[in-house]
């Protein structure tokens, strides 16, 4: 809570100088709080858009040593292109919904959600190159680990959501 101000009175009102002084050192400072909030906004978007590239390059990337695997694998390719094209639209969705908050605390805590989930693509990417002979056990396993690692978007998606106040 602010201290109380007190203006000197003038003529039966406050001093006008003094409101004056006043109101602008206010001003001043709410702009000094808006450029602050602006330039967390832009590092913040900046951060994102790094890790929606990394992601990016990671989704072609796999994709391309999944399809230097034998044609068995092609399950496999279209169910880990499905899931990278589902988290890229849940970057874009989170990119957005990033741009209409302005509490950093906030916008900090889903960078840190998207970053997770981006390890969890690293952590698949890497199971997915081990993959050499296609054998249907491996394809299905392959396939409920994306499953689950779907699920596990979905969620962190509606705890930011939740967290966020948005429906």
């Amino acid at each position: 809570m602010s201290p109380k101000i007190g203006f000197r009175t003038s003529l039966g009102g406050y001093n006008k100088n003094d409101v004056n002084e006043y109101l602008k050192e206010r001003a001043r400072e709410t702009r000094e709080q808006i450029a602050e909030r602006d330039a967390k906004i832009k590092a913040l978007t900046e951060d994102l858009e790094l890790e929606k590239l990394h992601a990016a390059r990671s989704h072609a990337k796999l994709k391309e040593d999944l399809s230097a695997q034998s044609g068995g694998l092609e399950n496999g390719i279209a169910a880990v292109d499905a899931a990278s094209r589902r988290v890229m639209e849940q970057l874009d969705s989170a990119d957005r919904e990033l741009e209409n908050m302005v509490l950093y605390r906030v916008k900090a805590e889903k960078f840190d959600k998207l970053a997770a989930t981006l390890s969890d693509l690293l952590r698949l990417q890497g199971k997915a190159e081990q993959v050499s002979v296609p054998v249907m056990p491996d394809r299905s396993a392959l396939k409920k680990e994306m499953e689950d690692a779907l699920a596990k978007l979905r969620e962190d998606l509606e705890k930011l959501r939740e967290a966020a106040g948005i429906n």
